[in-house]
């Protein structure tokens, strides 16, 4: 087995997330999971969680051992996450995952929500750029909030543009998107005011997750 992975030694196929996860699972490994059940800090219903993805999953010796990914959305690409299997790691993979990443996604621009210091240091090694959220506009850092993210890099390939985030709180946010926007709204500002998930006022990712559920279990859907 090699102490370090060149990119000769890796080869890759192209499948949607919830073949990736097959491809693990039906290899006896089953720590790679959908993001759905990988995120925690992300609202279950958001656009990060439910895009469908594309997922590029690296072989060595023809046995899985990392994947990366990414989901469309209007004119840019989300980062669906980057695993490398526990037994191979330290041996060089994220890089290689990266640059299959940056390889796959053509001009359009990318953006990746790292909470992970150590791989927010692999993408800016190969060019990423850290996004300050103080810096943004407000309708821009309502977008995201709720996305308790220690860190948050992207890589800009067209321009400086914010138009990502307008479309990205349509998508979330807007009232046409929900089935009972209404209550939604009333569920929010109530798990918003209370201390549970967080202190009292304050937005949190894990506030964010309890108004997901709170609104399922009410009879709340999605509009496609």
């Amino acid at each position: 087995m090699a102490d370090s992975f060149s990119t000769a030694d890796i080869s890759f196929k192209q499948m949607s997330e919830e073949e990736a996860v097959k491809e693990f699972q039906n290899d006896g490994y089953t720590d790679y999971q959908k993001r759905k059940m990988r995120y925690r800090s992300i609202p279950i219903d958001s656009v990060w969680a439910t895009t469908p993805a594309t997922m590029f999953v690296a072989y060595f010796e023809n046995k899985p051992v990392g994947v990366t990914g990414y989901s469309k959305y209007k004119n840019v690409l989300f980062g669906a996450g980057i695993h490398v299997r526990d037994d191979f790691r330290g041996r060089g993979l994220t890089p290689i995952l990266i640059d299959k990443l940056l390889s796959e996604k053509g001009s359009k621009t990318i953006y990746i929500n790292i909470m992970n210091d150590n791989i927010s240091s692999s993408y800016r090694k190969k060019g990423f750029k850290d996004m300050k959220k103080e810096t943004l506009p407000e309708e821009a850092k309502e977008a995201i909030e709720g996305i308790g993210f220690s860190d948050q890099v992207q890589k800009w390939m067209l321009n400086n543009s914010g138009a990502w985030f307008d479309d990205l709180k349509k998508k979330v946010n807007a009232a046409g998107n929900y089935t009972k926007p209404t209550m939604r709204k009333k569920i929010v500002a109530r798990l918003k005011a209370g201390s549970k998930g967080g202190p009292a006022g304050e937005w949190t990712g894990r506030k964010a997750q309890m108004v997901a559920l709170a609104y399922k279990k009410a009879g709340g859907g999605y509009r496609d």
